[in-house]
């Protein structure tokens, strides 16, 4: 059934004039208000199970829409209308509402930042905000399409930082399935705050950490362990032929779409592009830093990064860290170069290179792991290389597929997300550049730790 009608979606407390198409059981929402003209602004598919539509039981003339990535309420110009799109909708049998019909509760997200409504990632939670070392991370809806994002709001004292102006321009120059997503940058005045801050506009990921998931499960089987792991490496392949190093590869920020089946790489605050020179700061995390980037000397990032994805790995499989000696903390930080002494004797103990594995492993999986957590720098795999490991080889994903993922990866083209023309996100990149402040304290010093922690 092919329907189409003008309709009133709900934006920042206003009503904006759309057009809706429905051709089962594609629903498509339009910014033009008297056709289908050029890109929808946002899509629904009914067929998808997570997809839910509810009619209002307040006003007869309005429906809302949740897929689980966008939420909309939309107003037809009369009830005949939206019972017709309503039956055929129900037709194709996406009932069972989602949610109560209401613009974005005021409780829920509180702050306007721009054309985005945010508020805590836990509604249960709201003054337990996920944070890292530069920010903390929001809850978002754009209120043009009803898409759900995330805000990764810096720290004030971070705000205009080097790391954070970088972390910027070097994502915003990604786009692969297996990397999360930049959709925008805002620069606005956030409410309580004492002046403008550089907000990074990220896609939603709902399925949590893989930290998260291997922990719930008790590890992950090595079946399982391959699939996920594969997609790292296509995204770690992805940032290496684009000459950017990543340098925090760890399982807090690798995040798991909804179903759990797709993983992201996320969090390119220690990122460096070495095109130009190479990597030299010490910097990572201690439980996942490889042994080289602990000397104060330059390092191959490349293959630092394929130590960290070992490590991962490792967890991923055993449930646990892999070299006890490594504390919690961050080691270095932006700008240093010098090592310490605590750090010298944990790149010691990491050079040996001693995990035990449970005894159920395959040899091909050992075998496997051995390329990565492997101390000799020039033997350790590089992505590429991993890719054709026969553990990660298998019939429904040969080597060949593999080969043809690496050759068709587009490392040179300019990323532009698809709301901004060329010129207008390279305006945007240019406005992040020349914010100007203080470069902030370094990540701290690693904390000795002799004991086995528990993951």
């Amino acid at each position: 059934m092919a329907l189409s009608s003008s309709v009133k979606q709900w934006g920042l407390l206003s009503w904006n004039k759309r057009w809706i198409t429905f051709e089962a059981p594609i629903i498509k929402l339009f910014k033009s208000e008297v056709g289908p003209d050029g890109e929808p602004i946002v899509t629904f598919d009914l067929s998808d199970p997570v997809c839910k539509f509810e009619i209002d039981p307040v006003n007869a003339n309005r429906l809302s829409l949740d897929n689980s990535i966008a939420l909309i309420h939309i107003k037809f110009d009369d009830a005949p209308t939206r019972e017709q799109f309503a039956g055929a909708f129900d037709a194709v049998g996406a009932g069972a509402p989602a949610a109560a019909f209401a613009a974005p509760d005021p409780s829920r997200y509180p702050e306007q930042l721009g054309k985005y409504w945010l508020g805590p990632i836990d509604p249960s939670r709201p003054h337990d905000e996920p944070q890292g070392g530069y920010g903390l991370v929001k809850a978002g809806v754009n209120s043009e399409n009803g898409e759900r994002v995330c805000c990764k709001l810096s720290h004030l004292e971070y705000e205009g930082s080097e790391a954070q102006r970088m972390e910027i321009v070097l994502q915003a120059g990604l786009k692969h399935p297996n990397i999360v997503d930049l959709k925008d940058i805002v620069f606005e005045k956030p409410a309580g705050r004492p002046r403008k801050q550089i907000c990074m506009i990220m896609e939603l990921l709902t399925g949590g950490e893989l930290f998260s998931e291997v922990v719930d499960v008790g590890g992950l089987s090595e079946e399982r362990a391959r699939a996920l792991f594969r997609q790292i490496l296509l995204g770690m392949a992805y940032c290496h032929k684009r000459k950017l190093v990543h340098r925090d590869i760890k399982l807090e920020n690798l995040l798991l779409t909804s179903d759990k089946a797709t993983v992201k790489i996320a969090d390119f605050g220690l990122a460096k592009n070495v095109s130009e020179d190479a990597a030299k700061t010490v910097i990572g995390t201690a439980k996942y830093v490889a042994p080289e980037m602990l000397a104060g000397a330059e390092y191959d990032g490349f293959k630092s990064d394929m130590w960290s994805c070992g490590v991962c790995l490792y967890c991923m499989t055993e449930c646990r860290f892999p070299f006890t000696k490594a504390g919690n903390d961050g080691v270095g930080g932006h700008g240093v170069h010098q090592t310490t002494a605590g750090n010298l004797r944990l790149m010691q103990d990491l050079q040996k290179a001693n995990y035990t594995l449970k005894d159920a492993r395959s040899p091909e999986y050992r075998a496997f792991l051995a390329r990565l957590l492997c101390p000799n720098v020039a033997d350790r795999y590089t992505a590429e290389e991993a890719l054709m490991d026969p553990w990660i080889v298998t019939a429904a994903e040969p080597a060949a597929l593999n080969k043809e993922l690496l050759d068709a990866m587009d490392t040179s083209s300019v990323v532009v997300p698809k709301e901004y023309t060329q010129d207008a996100w390279m305006a945007k990149v240019k406005q992040v550049m020349s914010t100007k402040g203080d470069e902030g304290p370094s990540e701290p010093e690693m904390a000795e730790d002799d004991e086995e922690d528990a993951f």
